[in-house]
């Protein structure tokens, strides 16, 4: 240990340091160091310093001026009194003005561990006092991967090998003889069950899985119109000039004028009356058939068969019981070719939450459904121990008939296998049924009911499409 001023000197070096505690024997990992970092055990020392705030994203404190929405880095490298070399922190960690229930995850820089810090809803203002590790630069990461919140940091103290602190070994003696293990205490009453974590952050996207198989063809268009007439032959030639009626007979003469004195020439007599016309001549033999003329251009194609009926939605709701079983569907009226908003309820037999069903396509002819389509996409990374079936479904009131499934109108995906137990943000599901003949009759209504199945209790949030045809 060196001499007693020697040691004096130590001890008075620590004094302007601040308060100190020696922790001995606590490991990198166990306070949420940087990734890759050492697991051996070492010595680290706790420093006490003056309460200092760092980060208040309702007044730019640390450089951020907007409510926290994703992730950010806040370097504490040489910041409220830490200095390099620093191994962790203590932190007072508070959030406010949530405007979703969520958590915010507070770690060293580059870990990828996205543990909760604390939990939140909106109008709570929620404070924890935390120890987290440093990365190698002294930086960590906050991460809030759900709305916003507001977010802000106090630093208490910091730990630091006593190498970094200059202490040296004056700051630990020799481990004295381990005392005996004292008796077991009662086992205290369990806990009530803490609320559902919140969402874990996306991950990434899988690979694009293998194109399916194509689809039945369509069925065939009605036949189009009758080309145009070809054009008119030539004309025959012309048949042989009929015989020239007899003349008819002359008129009668005027009467001689008395020879007078030559005077001025009389008027002329009248002309005589016109001869009657002969009769016509007989008609000339017709003329030979002119050649066919050439075939007129084909019609235009007829128009196509019924055109498909689209539902699409965003963010409805799926749930399952304990038990696995539907509780929320969506119900998504069949709109035509226009986008419709799902409509969330529990469904019992063909009652939909006791509440009256919304309006859904009503097809004005009979309609027979030959192909169904459907296709979801999750809009929010969600817990799910369990891998999860969706089950699409069409449902149809005839006029003035009851709500009732349409039998074999329906298909179910594959099942979402859900990655280290979270069903990530744009994880897609689909299924298809072609080749039915489904008759509908005129004046029917129907629906698309997506609802969950699988053998625990979990919510789902997906953007749903079908298409019907």
């Amino acid at each position: 240990m060196g001499t007693h001023a020697e040691r004096r000197k130590v001890l008075r070096n620590i004094r302007n340091i601040g308060t100190v505690v020696a922790l001995i024997g606590i490991s990198a990992t166990a306070m949420g160091t940087q990734a890759g970092a050492t697991s051996s055990v070492s010595t680290s020392v706790f420093v006490a310093v003056n309460p200092e705030r760092v980060l208040d994203t309702r007044f730019g404190i640390g450089g951020e001026t907007e409510p926290l929405s994703g992730t950010i880095t806040l370097s504490l490298d040489g910041v409220a009194g830490v200095p390099a070399g620093a191994t962790a922190v203590s932190l007072n960690l508070t959030v406010d003005n949530a405007t979703r229930s969520g958590w915010v995850s507070v770690r060293p820089s580059g870990s990828t561990s996205f543990v909760s810090s604390i939990n939140f809803t909106p109008g709570q203002i929620v404070a924890n006092q935390i120890m987290v590790g440093l990365s190698a630069d002294g930086d960590i990461s906050i991460t809030n991967p759900i709305g916003s919140v507001d977010v802000i940091l106090d630093v208490f103290g910091y730990f630091a090998s006593a190498e970094t602190l200059g202490a040296g070994d004056a700051l630990s003696g020799p481990s004295g003889t381990p005392g005996p293990a004292g008796p077991a205490g009662v086992k205290g009453d369990t806990g009530p069950k803490g609320d559902t974590g919140a969402t874990g952050a996306k991950g990434d996207t899988g690979a694009v899985g293998a194109t399916g198989p194509a689809g039945a063809t369509g069925a065939i268009g009605l036949t189009g119109a009758a080309g145009a007439t070809g054009a008119v032959g030539p004309t025959g030639a012309i048949g042989l000039t009929g015989a020239v009626g007899p003349t008819g007979a002359a008129g009668p003469a005027g009467p001689t004028g008395a020879t007078g004195l030559t005077g001025a020439v009389g008027p002329a007599g009248p002309t005589g009356a016109t001869g009657l016309t002969g009769a016509v001549g007989a008609t000339g033999p017709t003329g030979l058939t002119g050649a066919v003329g050439p075939t007129g251009p084909a019609g235009a194609t007829g128009a196509a068969g019924p055109a498909l009926m689209m539902a699409s939605s965003a963010d409805s709701r799926l749930s399952t019981d304990a038990s696995g079983n539907a509780a929320y569907v969506a119900l998504v009226p069949l709109q035509g070719a226009v986008a419709s908003t799902p409509n969330t309820f529990t469904i019992t037999g063909s009652t939909f939450n006791g509440a009256s069903t919304p309006n859904g396509q009503v097809f004005p002819e009979a309609f027979t459904i030959r192909n169904i389509a459907f296709v979801a996409d999750a809009t929010s990374s969600v817990y799910s121990p369990v891998p999860v079936t969706l089950h699409a479904q069409i449902y149809v009131q005839p006029s003035g008939g009851a709500v009732a499934a349409l039998v074999g109108a329906s298909c179910d995906t594959a099942p979402i296998v859900p990655a280290a137990s979270t069903i990530l943000a744009g994880t897609e599901a689909s299924c298809s049924s072609s080749g039915l003949s489904l008759s509908l009759a005129a004046f029917t209504r129907a629906w698309m009911v997506v609802s969950a199945s699988t053998s625990a209790a979990v919510t789902l949030y997906f953007q749903v499409s079908t298409s019907v045809s």
